[in-house]
């Protein structure tokens, strides 16, 4: 016959096992801790780093001048007039004494009413095209006057 083996578990001192529960009290604590800092630090609102919304490699300025020097269907489709229409027409005014703003060339603002009134787009998409503020782009619209609009009407019919 095999000998029985009997397996009892092992006796431990009560200061043992005092040590024992101490250890595991311990680690359940850690646990907990880094369960709440990942709570609160996922719950926590995160803070809103800004970041540029006009970020196109052609400015406007850019590409009114790739208009300007392109294909002259091009500046004709964006613009609704040809390319030595468009030039007679900032020269007109050049000679009503208007100039350039403090970031947007004359050539620019001309091109961007002549593209809000080709193209019908919101002053947002304008102002993507543009690489300007929604701000600039509307201040382009309301500057021209009767005169001004009667030389746009007179150069488009030629």
């Amino acid at each position: 016959m095999s000998p029985t083996v009997t397996s009892e578990p092992p006796h431990y001192s009560n200061e043992t096992c005092n040590v024992i529960f101490q250890e595991i009290l311990r680690q359940i604590q850690i646990l907990l801790t880094l369960l709440l800092d990942l709570i609160l630090v996922s719950s926590a609102p995160t803070r809103h780093v800004p970041q540029k919304y006009h970020t196109s490699i052609l400015s406007g300025h850019v590409w009114v001048a790739e208009l300007i020097a392109g294909h002259p269907d091009c500046i004709r489709c964006k613009l609704g007039l040809r390319k030595e229409d468009f030039l007679m027409l900032v020269a007109e005014f050049h000679d009503l004494n208007h100039q350039d703003s403090h970031r947007v060339t004359l050539e620019e603002q001309i091109t961007i009413f002549l593209y809000i009134c080709v193209t019908c787009l919101t002053v947002r998409h304008v102002g993507e095209r543009f690489q300007c503020s929604r701000d600039t782009i509307s201040r382009q619209v309301p500057t021209t006057s009767s005169y001004e609009l009667i030389i746009v009407i007179r150069l488009t019919t030629l």
